[in-house]
């Protein structure tokens, strides 16, 4: 419930380029749960999703305002957290004691990472890596673990030969990171 509601917050602060007050805001959500998260791998995954969406919004703000190198800086820090949030997803898949509920919603938020690392990848010039990345994708969307017109989305990014050019849906709204990462249902986080 905290994750969600410090999302929200985050987000408005975002809208209004307030990255810095938006870190703060999640920085403290990190340390309220830290006794959690060495037990709790999807719990940890969710919050560097969180993180790694944070830091490609800043991203863009600083291509915006012409920061290159600080650009260059968020983009390589949401990389990483999208990589440690598809490790720590990988854990939690293989945990013993995690229904098969459980298990299907680990490997759509792992189809969910992948996407937005393949497309940060992609971003940053990155091209094989992000090709490998969004093949992964596709192979969890065709196992349907997936959100309703995510697979064409991600075919439609590799069709186009991962290129800086934002896939489309069909009424002309560019198709980019998704930000969908939420514990389970029922889950007492």
């Amino acid at each position: 419930m905290e994750v969600h509601l410090v999302d929200h917050l985050m987000i408005s602060r975002m809208n209004v380029d307030r990255y810095e007050e938006a870190q703060r805001l999640l920085e403290g959500c990190f340390n309220r749960l830290e006794v959690l998260l060495p037990d709790d791998a999807e719990l940890h995954a969710t919050l560097l999703s969180k993180q790694a969406s944070l830091y490609s919004e800043w991203s863009g703000y600083a291509e915006s305002q012409g920061q290159v190198e600080e650009m260059k800086r968020k983009r390589s820090q949401t990389i990483e957290a999208y990589q440690e949030s598809f490790a720590l997803l990988q854990r939690a898949e293989q945990e013993d004691d995690i229904s098969p509920l459980q298990r299907d919603t680990i490997k759509k938020k792992q189809a969910s990472v992948l996407n937005n690392l393949a497309y940060q990848l992609n971003r940053a010039g990155r091209f094989a890596e992000a090709l490998s990345v969004i093949n992964h994708c596709i192979d969890l969307k065709k196992q349907g673990y997936a959100d309703l017109d995510s697979l064409a989305a991600s075919s439609s990014r590799k069709r186009c030969g991962l290129t800086n050019s934002p896939v489309r849906r069909s009424g002309g709204a560019p198709i980019q990171e998704t930000h969908d990462l939420k514990p389970i249902v029922g889950s007492t986080r």
